[in-house]
């Protein structure tokens, strides 16, 4: 059982209180969660041939673990700074093999019906496939306050896309493909306490010692500002070269940064691996940039992603 549980449940209760600023954006062991990724998964999944391939993977919202999952990806470890997304992880998971897509899509979207978000009804299938770590966190939240409560405070972050757009860019989120995911992950351990990392990205090499042919770094290069306060850009490539490489098989690929504004010159307060002069400067020798297309979505421009990919 997991020692710090108490302190992970007092954490997420103080979110859920509005303690935490809404304007933070420091990345800490307990931020808000991304309830789901905004990034075109199935613009780029297909491009990385992920059957059959061990993964490394942030946590994130956990959608980049569900879309692994459907396509058949053999070994996934994930990481994130968040131990907080560690949970919410399992009851997506749980999510999908007690509910059926409607109750799934109602459960899970704030947008679909905000009374029904997070209803109890569906809580207790759920909570049936939590192991006992999940069960206790959960639990404990749905015993202070409403389902609709916890998932409209400050433990989710507000900016999230529609059912609609993301269903899109996410495999499992069709309902051609929900079925399917089901019934992969019925004999799944959802157990991540062997495969989780409570860790930021610059301790990933000291804490693992395996190698992937896969690494899935999502958009973290967004706040490289934070992450280093002098030469950013700089020092994030070099971290990439010479310590993160060393986490991949040969002919691994690391895709690097994923980069919503690819194009950008005009925008003020983007992110800084954004700029296309930075990438130029920094990231052109040993490195790619894709296009992910975007053109399903209306009024949608092409993001990019930047991929580093081991000779050797």
């Amino acid at each position: 059982m997991n020692n710090n549980i108490d302190e992970d449940i007092e954490a997420a209760l103080d979110l859920i209180k509005f303690k935490f600023s809404i304007f933070d954006k420091e990345f800490t062991k307990y931020s808000s969660i991304y309830p789901f990724t905004n990034e075109n998964l199935n613009g780029y999944f297909d491009k990385l041939n992920i059957n059959n391939k061990s993964v490394l993977t942030v946590a994130g919202s956990g959608d980049h673990y569900l879309e692994l999952l459907i396509r058949n990806s053999n070994n996934i470890e994930i990481f994130d700074i968040n131990i907080l997304t560690k949970y919410y992880m399992a009851l997506k998971v749980a999510g999908i093999k007690a509910l059926d897509y409607n109750e799934f899509i109602s459960y899970f979207f704030l947008e679909r019906n905000y009374l029904n978000t997070f209803n109890k009804d569906s809580y207790l299938k759920i909570r049936k496939y939590l192991n006992e770590n999940d069960l206790i966190f959960w639990d404990a939240l749905y015993a202070k306050y409403s389902g609709n409560i916890i998932r409209s405070s400050r433990l989710f972050y507000r900016t999230e896309e529609t059912y609609l757009f993301l269903r899109t860019f996410i495999s499992y989120l069709n309902p051609d493909n929900y079925q399917t995911i089901k019934e992969k992950i019925q004999n799944i351990d959802i157990d991540f306490e062997n495969k989780f990392y409570n860790c930021n990205m610059k301790e990933l090499e000291s804490l693992i010692s395996k190698k992937f042919d896969i690494i899935l770094l999502s958009n973290i290069a967004d706040y490289l500002n934070e992450t280093y306060k002098i030469m950013p850009a700089e020092k994030f490539k070099k971290y990439i070269l010479k310590e993160l490489t060393n986490l991949l098989n040969d002919k691994g690929i690391i895709c690097v940064a994923y980069l919503f504004w690819a194009n950008a010159t005009k925008q003020k307060n983007i992110p800084l691996i954004n700029r296309k002069t930075v990438r130029q400067k920094h990231f052109k020798d040993g490195f790619e940039e894709w296009i992910i297309d975007n053109s399903t979505i209306k009024d949608c421009s092409n993001d990019h992603l930047l991929v580093y990919k081991k000779q050797k």
